[in-house]
């Protein structure tokens, strides 16, 4: 029986210990839970409406009185220093009116609000019936409301012109939270997104400010401005794609070397998109690949005035102008060499054929010792060697079977002055073709005082007449 009593003893205080550990771990729990829902407090459905309304959030972490401070001075600029159901009073009386009319969901209309919702609210917010306060707060919230939304949207226009886009389009956005009907806001927004080329947008916000003010004239400019922008960019959208379209369609033709196509669709995009030096040069680059230089000139200049900075374009036409102009030069030169030859020749054939008729008719017409006097060559009464009618204009020179080859020309002498030089070969004199000393002499002799002398020279392989 003793253990027993014992054993009974230990039993009890196990359980007394228990007991006082359970209760110790329930008041331990009980701290936090109570701290929380003190930080927690449950807030009356008009401040959640109130946040939800001005903020597009409730701030369910924060005190009530943190809560009503900041929608204070949303609304009136300042909190106040009533209790807080005096001030949840003063709220709820003011901006009913306010929140009926706005765009909140149906859940935020008071008129759809339940039984209870409504009970809740008078329990917690009695609302004043004094109507003259009322009104009086309601006419200072609307004041202040209005001169809020007036300064957030001079802010918005100077941080516009300040050029801070992103800054002035939340300051514009605000507005619209305070009152998402108003023009001038939804017109300023438009302008940013136009001013981003964010055109449908831009025509949304600008349609959206005509509609709240269907009076106005500039939205009304704005609006079918940009309707007529937007259109004209559909057409030009349309028009670039045939453009790249065509474009592809020649680049391919020209790798393939298919030029006549390659040319065919180039001058097409030339037609459709004049004065682009691109395509320009290339039709210029296709005619130069097909030989035809004198036409691709004109469009590698095209392509040089339309883009002059361009290196390309300039080298192009310079190098292919040089290039057409030295061989204009060549064949201009061929030519008259042709024909002088010609000429040349026809005088020398008519020339030969009068002296071999002279000759056949009296063959001793000019003998080698036929000399005039010196009285008939310049006026001297005494005989002159053969070789003074020469030395006489100013040259000597030795023959040869090709002709008579100058060997010496006085300086300011009248073979010096027609042109005549050293190693210059005298193929013929007045028609004449020579190859000795005597026969040139001969012909000079014949020659009254002064008159004229052709001869023809070759010089470095090119035949030349010289006129003395």
């Amino acid at each position: 029986m003793g253990h027993l009593a014992i054993n009974f003893k230990l039993f009890s205080k196990l359980i007394s210990f228990i007991t006082i550990f359970s209760l110790l771990l329930q008041f331990c729990i009980a701290i936090p839970v109570i701290a929380a829902t003190k930080k927690n407090e449950i807030a009356p459905p008009v401040i959640i409406k109130l946040e939800s309304h001005l903020f597009f959030r409730t701030y369910d972490d924060d005190s009530i009185e943190s809560r009503l401070t900041r929608i204070e001075k949303q609304v009136f600029g300042e909190s106040g220093s009533q209790t807080i159901q005096e001030r949840i009073a003063r709220l709820q009386s003011v901006l009913e009116e306010q929140i009926r009319n706005s765009t909140l969901s149906p859940s935020s209309n008071p008129k759809t609000q339940s039984n209870q919702e409504m009970q809740d609210s008078n329990n917690n917010a009695p609302i004043i019936n004094n109507s003259s306060n009322s009104e009086r707060s309601r006419i200072a919230v609307q004041a202040a409301r209005e001169a809020e939304m007036k300064k957030l949207l001079s802010e918005g226009v100077d941080l516009w012109r300040s050029k801070m886009t992103q800054e002035a389009q939340t300051k514009f956005e605000q507005v619209l939270r305070l009152d998402p009907t108003n023009s001038e806001a939804h017109y300023s927004l438009g302008i940013i997104s136009e001013s981003q080329n964010n055109l449908v947008q831009a025509l949304a916000s600008y349609e959206t400010a005509l509609q709240n003010t269907s009076n106005n004239r500039e939205y009304k400019e704005a609006v079918d401005s940009l309707k007529k922008k937007l259109s004209k960019n559909e057409q030009i959208s349309a028009k670039q794609a045939e453009l790249r379209k065509l474009s592809e369609l020649a680049t391919q033709a020209f790798r393939r070397g298919e030029y006549v196509s390659a040319l065919d669709l180039y001058k097409q995009l030339d037609i459709k998109a004049p004065n682009q030096a691109l395509i320009k040069y290339n039709i210029g680059s296709i005619y130069l690949m097909m030989k035809d230089q004198n036409n691709a000139l004109p469009y590698y200049k095209q392509a040089y005035k339309l883009s002059p900075k361009e290196p390309r374009y300039a080298n192009a036409y310079n190098n292919l102008a040089q290039e057409l102009q030295r061989a204009e030069i060549m064949q201009k030169e061929e030519f008259r060499q042709e024909e002088e030859g010609k000429r040349q020749q026809a005088y020398l054939s008519k020339q030969q054929n009068n002296q071999n008729t002279m000759w056949r008719a009296n063959p001793n017409s000019l003998p080698a010792n036929n000399f005039r006097t010196p009285n008939a060559v310049a006026g001297y009464g005494q005989s002159l060697p053969v070789q003074d009618a020469m030395a006489m204009l100013g040259f000597s020179g030795r023959g040869s079977n090709e002709g008579i080859i100058i060997t010496k020309v006085i300086t300011q002498s009248r073979a010096a002055l027609a042109g005549l030089t050293p190693k210059d070969v005298i193929r013929a004199v007045d028609g004449f073709e020579v190859n000795k000393i005597d026969q040139v002499n001969s012909i000079l002799n014949n020659k009254q005082l002064n008159q004229p002398i052709q001869m023809l020279i070759q010089r470095n392989g090119n035949l030349a007449v010289i006129r003395m």
